[in-house]
């Protein structure tokens, strides 16, 4: 058992990586569908690049979309449109207009003395009114009258008593009716004026109300079953039937015979007895694709790997990125290349390197391909405006860059999409201007960028570029501060800064980063400026009054110092990881020697004069470490001359070096000559410009 806890101990970080290994294969076996694919690419007009295409099995030629969409609009003009007879209604208004009528004429002829022939016409022509009437609301007077030009091609239909008749004759609403019975009250008027009077006393509009109802529940249901018994295929491909050879043209019917094949091929029938093969396959093809990565990532970028941190947020983007594309395809009506999946590696580069972020943006395509329709073509397309993203945005120093980097990304969507297509098809027709318009909502989207690096800066830990040259300004608080207080340590730290910046511009990393950390690497002896040589009068030097070892303790401090103010000003990590390696685990070299020489017979605790560490563990750092060594020392030379210069920078060089200090910070052989030849060459150009200009030595 103690065997197993120490192999597991000793193995922790291997066990790590395997573990978010399989965490990324498994979470993105569940995203990807799990159905068959089917395998060729083929497009209308191109020839069939593949072998002869033959049927492996019985299936229907599906009719072709814009075919269907016409049938199903046919339907639609000619669907018939129901009405629903209200009974009650019909009786009550004829009822209620009968005893009106009855009882108005009765007044009207004891109020008006008319002859008997003429109340015998009042009569008829009363009973030729309630007919009529009868006539109108038995026929139906509706409530809603459709009026498109699809209506002029349907028939209306009345129900009665779960009965439909076919109401022939215009329909009429309400006010159409009344109006239909004034034209007939007014054949009637010529009778002579008193007949006319009684007729203005009638008020039709009171008694005509809908008495046909739309049925909205009964058409819909008619048009449902209307357009869900049109035909979705048109003939039958059998076993064995060759479909199309290879070279040959996909016209337009073999296109649906191909598609036809390829959605019956995807289908979930059949899918239960090969669902288990299905998995295993899109098990090994993703553990292929992350395992790749992954020996990427320990072969060439391996500090990723040892920071658990830098390894979830790749994980976190690659499933992210492959998620939001599984929902998009999965979505009707929003176009796959609306997701803006070109943020990936302009935040991966941000915050790491060019060379990752392609990689990992390769890696991430090739996975969502097996997602998307026309997988070729998405790849390539992806590819290429990846890469253009990347070179348009290889450092974020301005909002603005952003904005080019958007509209680059729109451009090269736009170009690639109008090649393949013209290419493919050869028809400028063939264009779709909505797809344009998808290009432009990715476009704004990837101005999304800035506010996430914010975000993830936040959430992970790391440093844009932007926010380094918010801190490499002189006017941040704690820089102001730090001139202010020890101002001998700021123009030394601005010194250190042009230095390491110089080096690092030629052996490769980081310059913003280099700067910053440069500046702020001596913060901590504000609390103590007086007892460090740049910050000192000439004439008074406050380690007289102290022992080698208080010395050396002040000077050490001056590293606890500054990462306790760098906390308390929320500097990020990276930034205090210079303040914390920049003496590595090195000597207080001077007051250590002063003591041996003075008590050459006591025993001497080397931690009392060693700083605490750990030595640097980047290049940025280590490049840092020997600027600063370098600036320092330049300053207690008591001559200063080229051959001075020269034995300086080699002997600080090669004890930085002797003592393993930079045995961590992948700094090569080459980059200790490099940087050793800047140095020489920085500071031999202050000496001679003090021989030039004597007054600057002043």
């Amino acid at each position: 058992m103690r065997t197993i806890i120490d192999w597991v101990r000793h193995h922790k970080e291997d066990l790590f990586r395997f573990f978010l290994f399989v965490l990324t294969v498994t979470i993105l076996v569940f995203l990807l569908p799990t159905e068959r694919k089917f395998g060729f690419e083929y497009r209308k007009g191109a020839p069939w690049m593949h072998d002869d295409l033959i049927a492996p099995f019985d299936f229907a030629i599906q009719k072709d979309g814009d075919l269907l969409e016409k049938q199903r609009d046919s339907v639609q003009r000619k669907a018939e449109v129901y009405y629903r007879f209200n009974d009650d209604a019909f009786i009550h208004l004829d009822s209620l207009f009968n005893q009106q009528i009855e009882r108005r004429f009765n007044a009207f002829v004891d109020s008006t003395s008319i002859n008997y022939e003429l109340q015998n016409e009042l009569n008829f022509a009363l009973d030729s009114i309630r007919l009529f009437y009868s006539n109108i609301l038995h026929h139906g007077v509706v409530d809603t009258l459709i009026r498109d030009e699809a209506s002029k091609q349907k028939e209306n239909f009345l129900i009665r008593k779960n009965v439909s008749y076919e109401m022939t004759g215009e329909l009429m609403t309400p006010d159409m009716a009344v109006d239909h019975l004034l034209k007939v009250v007014s054949n009637f008027n010529a009778s002579g004026p008193k007949v006319s009077r009684f007729f203005r006393l009638l008020n039709f509009s009171d008694y005509i109300r809908p008495t046909a109802i739309y049925d909205e529940r009964t058409t819909q249901d008619n048009y449902n079953r209307l357009v869900n018994s049109i035909s979705t295929t048109s003939g039958m491909i059998q076993r064995g039937q060759r479909i199309v050879g290879r070279g040959e043209l996909v016209n337009g019917k073999t296109f649906r015979i191909i598609e036809s094949l390829r959605k019956e091929y995807e289908s979930d029938q059949g899918i239960g007895n090969i669902k288990d093969l299905l998995i295993t396959g899109k098990v090994v093809v993703i553990s292929m694709a992350i395992g790749v990565l992954f020996l990427f990532l320990i072969y060439f970028r391996r500090e990723v790997l040892k920071q658990r941190v830098k390894s979830y947020f790749i994980v976190f983007l690659l499933l992210l990125m492959v998620l939001a594309a599984a929902l998009t395809s999965n979505a009707e009506n929003i176009n796959i290349y609306v997701v803006p999946i070109a943020i990936m590696p302009i935040i991966i580069q941000i915050f790491y390197d060019p060379r990752l972020a392609i990689f990992v943006h390769m890696v991430t395509i090739v996975i969502i391909g097996f997602i998307v329709p026309n997988s070729f073509e998405f790849v390539f397309t992806q590819f290429v405006v990846g890469v253009v993203a990347i070179l348009s945005l290889r450092q974020m120093h301005r909002r603005q860059q952003i904005f080019f980097a958007a509209m680059a990304v729109f451009l090269t969507y736009s170009l690639v999409y109008s090649g393949l297509t013209l290419m493919q098809g050869g028809d400028i027709n063939q264009l779709e201007p909505m797809q344009y318009a998808w290009f432009a909502g990715n476009s704004m989207l990837i101005l999304w960028s800035y506010p996430l690096i914010y975000l993830f800066e936040k959430m992970f830990g790391f440093l844009s570029d932007v926010t380094l040259m918010e801190l490499a300004d002189t006017n941040h608080p704690l820089l102001r501060k730090l001139n202010e207080t020890a101002p001998g340590t700021f123009q030394h730290s601005m010194q250190v800064a042009n230095l390491a910046e110089a080096v690092i511009y030629k052996i490769g990393g980081n310059p913003s980063l280099v700067r910053t950390g440069a500046l702020y690497h001596d913060i901590g002896k504000m609390n103590n400026p007086e007892y460090f040589i740049e910050n000192q009068s000439p004439n008074r030097n406050p380690h007289d009054n102290h022992t080698f070892e208080d010395s050396a303790r002040i000077i050490i401090d001056h590293v606890k110092d500054g990462i306790k103010i760098a906390k308390q000003y929320n500097l990020p990590k990276p930034v205090i990881d210079f303040i914390r390696t920049h003496h590595g685990d090195s000597l207080v070299q001077y007051f250590y020697r002063s003591h041996i020489n003075q008590f050459p017979d006591e025993v001497v605790d080397e931690m009392l004069f060693r700083y605490p560490g750990p030595t640097p563990f980047s290049k940025e750092m280590g490049v840092v470490m020997m600027a600063d060594s370098v600036e320092a020392a330049s300053r207690s030379l008591k001559t200063m001359n080229e051959d001075t210069i020269d034995n300086l920078v080699d002997n600080i060089a090669n004890y930085i070096i002797r003592e393993d200090q930079l045995i961590d910070a992948d700094i090569t052989f080459k980059d200790v000559t490099v940087a050793k030849d800047i140095f020489k060459e920085k500071l031999k150009n202050i000496y001679h410009a003090r021989i030039e200009y004597p007054e600057e030595k002043k």
